[in-house]
């Protein structure tokens, strides 16, 4: 669920979803799996593409 979740993130710039993943990534923190692994890389490499801040 969460790999589709970030295949649908991918398609869309807003700073709702750079929320969202902070957020997924602050939940799968203390998670250690090899299945939350590939999902926290992914979705640190597009928090990292994502924009942090709302233009004025």
């Amino acid at each position: 669920m969460a790999q589709g979740a970030l295949d649908q993130a991918v398609r869309v710039d807003s700073t709702l979803v750079a929320s969202r993943l902070d957020t997924l990534l602050d939940t799968a923190r203390p998670y250690r799996t090899t299945a939350v692994d590939e999902v926290r890389t992914r979705a640190k490499d597009l928090a990292v593409s994502r924009p942090t801040t709302i233009a004025a």
